[in-house]
């Protein structure tokens, strides 16, 4: 179920009954960005900047 509140600008607000809020957001704890022509990543903290390469899976195993 999706409820909508809306209340006046001004004034104090108060809810009688009791209510669950569910919060649905996209924030990563890390920022991350990509550059497709030179196939770099990048984090914004700490400020990084590297590339990926793709290997096998059993590459550095016994």
């Amino acid at each position: 179920m999706l409820a909508w509140l809306r209340l006046p600008a001004a004034g104090f607000h108060q809810l009688e009954a009791g209510a669950t809020f569910y919060i649905i957001a996209d924030n990563p704890l890390i920022d991350t960005y990509y550059y497709p022509d030179s196939k770099k990543w990048g984090l914004r903290r700490p400020r990084t900047i590297f590339r990926l390469t793709e290997v096998d899976y059993f590459d550095g195993g016994e």
